[in-house]
């Protein structure tokens, strides 16, 4: 058995395109994922980490929301940060969360593996 865990990070185009330069487009993703979900009945994994004042706030849940729905569940990880790296960890976590939740999105947070050997979320960036 294996899930299909998708690298969501943000649900504005322009910004995810910022974030994740190779990546298809939203609206041909999320088709995708749902005609997935029809022909294979096995559940997707939406990955989100959040980024200081990039993609955590009160538009961007509310982008997120109206891009997944509430019947899709959003797993929140938290970003280890590097030191060549400029993005830094959410100061607006709890907000984006409760925002979702608020919305009726069904939302998970969690700690990732890894952060003592720079592996987590967010670490595995390449020179």
């Amino acid at each position: 058995n294996f899930k299909l865990t998708i690298s969501l990070h943000c649900a504005d185009e322009e910004k995810r395109k910022c974030l994740m330069p190779i990546s298809s487009d939203l609206i041909s993703l999320v088709e995708t994922v749902k005609k997935y979900k029809s022909l294979s009945c096995r559940e997707v994994e939406w990955n989100y980490v959040l980024f200081n004042n990039i993609n955590d706030s009160i538009e961007d849940a509310k982008k997120l929301f109206e891009l997944l729905g509430k019947d899709e569940c959003i797993k929140i990880n938290k970003f280890n940060k590097v030191e060549i790296s400029q993005l830094s960890e959410s100061k607006n976590k709890d907000m984006f969360i409760s925002t979702l939740e608020s919305l009726g999105m069904q939302v998970e947070y969690y700690e990732t593996n890894g952060a003592d050997i720079d592996g987590a979320c967010g670490q595995m960036i390449s020179d």
